[in-house]
Parts: C-alpha cells; structure tokens; sequence
C-alpha cells in the first residue's frame, strides 16, 4: 500500500517509537517504527506491539526537525508525521517562500523556459497558480504570502 494512502485510511495509534532512520543520500529514506501495528489491515491487532520498516524512494524535499529523534517519554514519536505527495512523475511545481512584490520578471522567467521546452505551443499562463481568467493580476495577489505554489506545470 502506498504510504499517502496508509495515513489516509488509518489513523496512527501509540506507542510509537523511531527506533533507526538511515539514508544513502541518493533520495531514499527509511524509518524503523515499533510500537503499535496501526498499519495492519485486522482490526483489534493495532494495540499489539510490533515492527515495520518505512521506505521512501526518490525523495525531491523534506524536513525533520532534530527534536523529534530524540526520546520521547510518552513514545509519540509519530504524533506529527505527515507524508504529502505534491507532484506527479512528469509534473514539477514550483514553491516560493518568500512574498514576491513584483512578479513580472518570475513570469518573464517561466515564458523563457516555456518557449525553449517541448510544451511551447502551449500557452504557460495555463500552468500559473491562479483560478481567475485575469492570471497576472491573481498571481499578484497570491505572491504577497510568505508561502505559495507559483507554477505547476510538465517537466518537458
């Protein structure tokens, strides 16, 4: 089962306990958890105590602050766990956390890029984060905020 979807459809019980993380560097992770078994599928099993290995693959971005490796009396390392799958295999998206306050050259940018990429004939404006037919304007309003989605369009 996909790990979205685990933490989707079932909710994480405790203990749970961060017993080793390891890493190759290359974008892969993986995470040793024991304590409840809340990813098995038999309802009453959940509360026993067991082991499962988390393996992520072709990691793009993430964060863990150091405070959560460490022991935690009331074995809840998992408490603030999430997972987000924030593109599809042929999709980049393009965040910025810093408010913008003039958004014409970040759009002269992506028309650049766009014109010399495979997708030219079609218009970058589709690909803007903005839901109104006046896009320019919307993502001005939107690059005010600390954090946001600027652009999500193909790779190629």
């Amino acid at each position: 089962m996909d790990l979205v979807q685990l933490l989707n459809s079932r909710e994480i019980c405790h203990p749970t306990i961060i017993e080793e993380i390891s890493s190759n560097g290359d974008g892969d992770l993986k995470f040793v958890i024991r304590g409840c078994q809340w990813w098995k599928e038999t309802k009453g099993d959940e509360y026993e105590e067991g082991k499962i290995l988390f393996c992520f693959k072709q990691l793009a971005y993430g964060f863990m602050d150091i405070e959560d490796l460490r022991s935690d009396s009331f074995e809840e390392d998992l408490e603030d766990f999430s997972v987000t799958e924030i593109t599809e295999p042929n999709q980049i998206d393009v965040y910025c956390n810093h408010a913008i306050d003039d958004i014409m050259p970040i759009i002269k940018v992506i028309f650049e890029f766009h014109a010399d990429s495979a997708n030219s004939t079609t218009n970058p404006l589709l690909y803007l984060n903005t839901n109104d037919t006046n896009k320019i304007s919307e993502l001005e309003k939107i690059a005010k905020n600390e954090s946001f989605l600027l652009f999500r369009g193909p790779k190629e």
